[in-house]
């Protein structure tokens, strides 16, 4: 619950940030947020490391990228920005706090049988190998893997339109 909480006041400072480095400081912070929820939703943590590397290497190309054609501008802070941001963020927990979405009550029957029938596929699987990727396709988790697939497409598309140059180097040089 906390690292969703982080992960949402993380995506309403990157609304309000300016400086591409403080932008991409808080992307890579919102992928250890996100692998850090895989981790502890999964027993194998695999997956999670491996969106975490391919995220740290498509940043690292991202940051080459961004210092050699952004100028050296100064940080600044607004305090106008930290307190919407701390508004919006008191805003969201207290509305997230009063939400009891998860639990079992509010469950209709069709989610209870299907929860049971995944339950029951995965006891057949005596590896714990198996068990573990069954449990990472399961319909739970599924809007999760969506999201992250997409998010991922996203930064793909978004590098290659970036990159996607016939003028020569990426540098601009000056004579």
């Amino acid at each position: 619950m906390l690292i969703s909480l982080f992960m949402i006041f993380n995506s309403f400072n990157l609304i309000f940030l300016n400086h591409t480095m403080s932008m991409g400081l808080i992307i890579i912070i919102q992928t250890i947020l996100i692998s850090l929820k895989m981790s502890f939703m999964l027993k194998n943590s695999w997956f999670s490391f491996i969106i975490f590397i391919m995220m740290v290497g498509g940043m690292m190309i991202m940051f080459i990228y961004m210092s050699s054609i952004a100028s050296n501008e100064k940080f600044k802070l607004s305090k106008k920005m930290l307190f919407s941001n701390l508004m919006i963020t008191l805003t969201f927990m207290l509305i997230i706090l009063n939400l009891k979405t998860l639990t079992n009550e509010n469950m209709n029957f069709n989610e209870m049988l299907i929860m049971n029938e995944e339950y029951n596929y995965i006891k057949m699987f005596k590896n714990e190998q198996q068990k573990s990727i069954i449990k990472f396709l399961s319909l739970k988790k599924f809007n999760l893997m969506m999201l992250i697939t997409s998010i991922l497409l996203m930064i793909l598309m978004f590098i290659n339109w970036m990159n996607f140059t016939f003028k020569g180097p990426l540098k601009k040089t000056y004579e």
